[in-house]
C-alpha cells in the first residue's frame, strides 16, 4: 500500500518515518495530504509505474492501458540504447510483459501492429510511418480501437520490433547529424 503526502507517494516504511517526524513536530492530521501523509487504499490504476518518493522502491501499482504503453515506450527507448534500465526490468517482470518473443507471420497481427506503430510514431503526413496508413487502407484493413494491451502476443512482438528499430534509426540519425 502507499501514502500520499505533499504531491508525492510514499511506501509504508517511509510514510511511517514521515508521520513520526510530523508527530514529533506536533503537526496535526487535518485529513489533507498536503499537510499529513494519507493512506491511499484505492489501489487504483495509474498511467505510470509508481515509486516511493523517498527510497524509490517500486510500489507495484496496477496500470491503465496508457500506463502499459508508457512501460513499453520506455522499454523501446532502452532497447534502442542497447541496455535496460533497472526499473524497466522490474516493471517487465511485475507486469508480465514479454518483450523477447519472436514474431511469426499472421496477416491480421501484422496489420494491427503496423497501424498502432504508425499511430504512435508517424512524423506527419509526409513521413514514412504515415504512409503505412495508405498501404493498410489499400488492403481494406479497418482499425478497431487499438492499444498495445489489445494487441495479441504476436502483435505485441511485431510492434516492439518496429518501435525499437524506429527509435534506433532516429538515434543513429541524431548522432550522425551532430
Amino acid at each position: 500500500m502507499a501514502y500520499a503526502y505533499s504531491a508525492d507517494i510514499y511506501c509504508d516504511d517511509c510514510a511511517e518515518k514521515l508521520i513520526t517526524e510530523l508527530d514529533a513536530n506536533r503537526v496535526i492530521d487535518s485529513g489533507d495530504s498536503d499537510d499529513y501523509p494519507q493512506f491511499d487504499s484505492s489501489s487504483g490504476e495509474s498511467d505510470y509505474p509508481q515509486h516511493c518518493a523517498d527510497c524509490q522502491v517500486f510500489l507495484e501499482n496496477p496500470l491503465t492501458d496508457d500506463g502499459r504503453e508508457y512501460v513499453i515506450d520506455t522499454l523501446v527507448k532502452d532497447l534502442a540504447r542497447g541496455e535496460l534500465g533497472p526499473c524497466v526490468n522490474e516493471w517487465l517482470e511485475y507486469y508480465d510483459l514479454d518483450y523477447e518473443r519472436e514474431p511469426y507471420f499472421e496477416r491480421f497481427d501484422i496489420c494491427e501492429a503496423y497501424y498502432l506503430f504508425a499511430s504512435h510514431y508517424h512524423g506527419g503526413q509526409n513521413s514514412t510511418e504515415y504512409r503505412i496508413f495508405g498501404r493498410l487502407d489499400r488492403m481494406r484493413f479497418k482499425a478497431r480501437d487499438l492499444s498495445y494491451a489489445r494487441l495479441s502476443e504476436n502483435g505485441r512482438a511485431i510492434y516492439l520490433n518496429l518501435a525499437s528499430q524506429s527509435v534506433a534509426r532516429l538515434a543513429r540519425a541524431t548522432r550522425t547529424a551532430a
